[in-house]
């Protein structure tokens, strides 16, 4: 994973790398930093996420990875 801080945007832009040519990347995002009568505040897609939610978003896809849906029988097979 990369995380780049652009403090002049106010933005947070994250990506993600495959280990290997084989595996599937999630999609990375950016997140909006903005501030608020408690200070920085974070959102994403106009979605204001608390510190914990923000961890979970960009670390989720790499703690719990998700098995490709092609690898998938179709429903009533």
């Amino acid at each position: 994973m990369v995380l780049t801080a652009d403090a002049e945007a106010h933005v947070i832009r994250y990506e993600y790398e495959a280990e290997g040519t084989d595996t599937a990347v999630p999609e990375g995002g950016i997140l909006s930093l903005r501030g608020g009568a408690q200070g920085v505040e974070i959102y994403s897609a106009d979605e204001r996420l608390s510190p914990e939610d923000a961890r979970r978003l960009v670390l989720e896809p790499l703690l719990f990875p998700q098995t490709p849906t092609e690898d998938l029988e179709p429903a009533g097979s």
